[in-house]
């Protein structure tokens, strides 16, 4: 039987927000976003370790996580504030399993804040079935670090979200892109198209680490 791994989970506070970091040695292996409750942040990164991991024994450490950690949790508040901001040194993200896979998540990160792009345009790029990006982007490890809330559906509604739907429209608002909340659509000037996620790619790859 396959052991379980086991990583360290650290609840970070930033401002009046709660960060969950789960780390195996100087990699990140999940995060969450910034939520209003430590058991709410704690729920969440299990359940994210969980589906994007597989079985992970998190130990929590309440003390001492270092100036490393606590520059990432700054990090990811950042983003979802809507604030340009720059991934920290002294640690990486611990890579995701299998190629189509790493190819959309690595695809996610180079779409800028103020954009979108959509499940289909993704597949249409990467010669994959519109349903199999849902799959990868539903089970991001690294939510906000890897923007999986800047992908929407076709019809340019909203779409899923692990938070819900009301953070994932006020994340996008917040980076500049027109929601209406009323309805949970977006308007079609911020999307990108496959041809523009390619230049994209040529000009802004960055691969997972």
């Amino acid at each position: 039987m396959k052991r379980a791994k086991t990583a360290e989970a650290f609840i970070s506070v930033v401002r009046d927000r709660f960060i969950g970091l789960a780390v195996m040695k100087d990699l990140l292996i999940c995060s969450t976003v910034p939520l209003m409750s430590r058991k709410s942040v704690l729920s969440d990164l299990h359940r994210i370790c969980l589906k994007s991991r597989g079985k992970i024994v998190l130990l929590v450490r309440d003390i001492d996580y270092g100036l490393a950690i606590q520059d990432l949790a700054e990090h990811v508040y950042d983003i979802f504030e809507g604030r340009d901001s720059t991934f920290p040194a002294g640690i990486g993200l611990y890579p995701v399993g299998g190629a189509h896979r790493r190819k959309t998540l690595g695809l996610l990160r180079s779409i800028p804040k103020g954009k979108v792009t959509t499940y289909g345009e993704i597949a249409k790029l990467l010669d994959i079935h519109p349903r199999s990006v849902a799959n990868y982007v539903a089970a991001n490890p690294f939510p906000l670090i890897i923007p999986c809330h800047r992908v929407v559906r076709s019809d340019l509604k909203l779409g899923e979200y692990s938070c819900g739907q009301i953070i994932k429209g006020n994340l996008l608002i917040r980076e500049g892109v027109g929601v209406d909340m009323d309805t949970g659509k977006l308007g079609g000037s911020s999307v990108l198209t496959s041809e523009e996620l390619r230049e994209l790619l040529l000009l802004r790859a960055r691969p997972l680490r």
